[in-house]
C-alpha cells in the first residue's frame, strides 16, 4: 500500500512537472514569436455568373481582413494567400440581393476574426440585344430651283447590346442633318442621338452598338425650267496705248435661271450687256446687267459685278 501511494506520488510530481516545463516551453515561445494581429486588403472577384449577365453593382471592390497569428506568419502573408469571392450562381436577375463574400486561404497558423464587409449588395440584369430605329431630321433648305429626293439612310437600325433595363428603355436613335443652300446631292456619315421611352437624350456609354455612325445621302437635283449658268462678260474697245488688259472677272460666276425647260436647256451661258474699255489706264469694277434671251429670267434679283 505504502509502496502504490509513493508510485503515485512519484507520477503526480513528474506530471507536474511536466506541465511546469511546457507552460513555460509556451512562454518562452511566445516572447520569441508573440501571438498578433493585422488587417489585409483583399480584392473580390466574381465566381459563377450566369451566361448573358451583366454586373450592374458592385463594380470592382475590396474588403479588409483582421487575421491573428504568430508574427513570424503574419509577415509571411500576402493577398496572394487568399481568394476572396461572391458566388453569383443563385442571383436573380434584376433585384438588389446582399450576397456573402466567401474566403479562401492557404495560410497556416493564422486566424481570421474580422471581414469588413462581410457581404456585399448585388445587381445582377440579363444582357439583351435589340434593333432601335433611326430616324432623320432634316433642317436648313436646298438651294432655289432645285429639287430635294427622298432620304437614304444606312443603316436604318442599329443593334445596342447591353443591360436589360438600359435597352429596354431606348425608343429611337435620331440623326440630325443641317442643309445649307446645297445644288447637288448631300452625303455625309452622322453620330445618332438615342432617346428614351420618355423622349429624353439617352446615354449609351455603358452600352455596346453594331455602328457607330450612319450615313445619310440627300439626293438634290435641279428641277424643270431652272439651271445655274456661267456668265461670260462682252466687252469691246481697247485700254489706252502703253496698256493692256490682262484679266477680266464677274461677280458671282454664275445665276440660276428659270423658264422654259427647252430655252433653259439650250442655254449654254449668259452674256453681259456690252463694256467698253476704250482709253482705260486702270482697273476697276462696274456693275453689269444682263443680256437675257427672251423666256428667260433670273430666279431672284441680285446685282452683278464686273472687276
Amino acid at each position: 500500500m505504502r509502496s502504490a501511494n509513493s508510485l503515485l506520488g512519484n507520477l503526480g510530481g513528474l506530471l507536474l512537472a511536466a506541465v511546469l516545463a511546457l507552460f513555460i516551453w509556451l512562454t518562452a515561445t511566445q516572447d520569441q514569436d508573440p501571438i498578433s494581429g493585422q488587417f489585409l486588403q483583399l480584392g473580390v472577384d466574381f465566381v459563377g455568373q450566369p451566361a448573358d449577365s451583366i454586373v450592374i453593382e458592385p463594380q470592382r471592390f475590396t474588403i479588409q481582413v483582421r487575421l491573428e497569428g504568430p508574427e513570424s506568419a503574419l509577415r509571411q502573408l500576402s493577398p496572394d494567400d487568399f481568394e476572396a469571392f461572391v458566388d453569383l450562381s443563385q442571383i436573380p436577375f434584376g433585384d438588389n440581393v446582399l450576397a456573402p463574400i466567401r474566403i479562401n486561404s492557404s495560410a497556416e497558423d493564422v486566424e481570421r476574426t474580422l471581414v469588413i464587409p462581410e457581404e456585399v449588395e448585388v445587381l445582377l440584369e440579363e444582357e439583351v440585344s435589340r434593333e432601335i430605329p433611326v430616324e432623320l431630321d432634316i433642317r436648313g433648305n436646298i438651294a432655289r430651283g432645285h429639287t430635294q429626293g427622298e432620304p437614304l439612310l444606312e443603316p436604318t437600325s442599329i443593334v445596342v447590346s447591353g443591360p436589360q433595363s438600359d435597352v429596354e428603355d431606348l425608343d429611337f436613335a435620331l440623326v440630325t442633318v443641317f442643309l445649307s443652300d446645297p445644288r447637288e446631292t448631300s452625303v455625309g456619315r452622322h453620330s445618332p442621338v438615342f432617346y428614351d421611352t420618355q423622349g429624353r437624350v439617352a446615354s449609351t456609354v455603358d452600352l455596346a452598338l453594331d455602328t457607330q455612325d450612319v450615313q445619310v445621302t440627300v439626293p438634290i437635283e435641279q428641277s424643270a425650267g431652272f439651271a445655274e449658268k456661267l456668265i461670260t462678260v462682252d466687252w469691246n474697245g481697247d485700254p489706252a496705248y502703253g496698256h493692256r488688259l490682262l484679266n477680266i472677272s464677274v461677280e458671282p460666276p454664275s445665276v440660276l435661271v428659270e423658264g422654259a425647260p427647252e430655252a433653259v436647256n439650250a442655254l449654254t451661258s449668259l452674256q453681259t450687256e456690252p463694256i467698253d474699255i476704250t482709253g482705260l489706264t486702270e482697273s476697276f469694277i462696274q456693275q453689269a446687267i444682263l443680256d437675257l434671251p427672251e423666256g428667260i429670267t433670273l430666279d431672284q434679283s441680285q446685282e452683278i459685278f464686273v472687276s
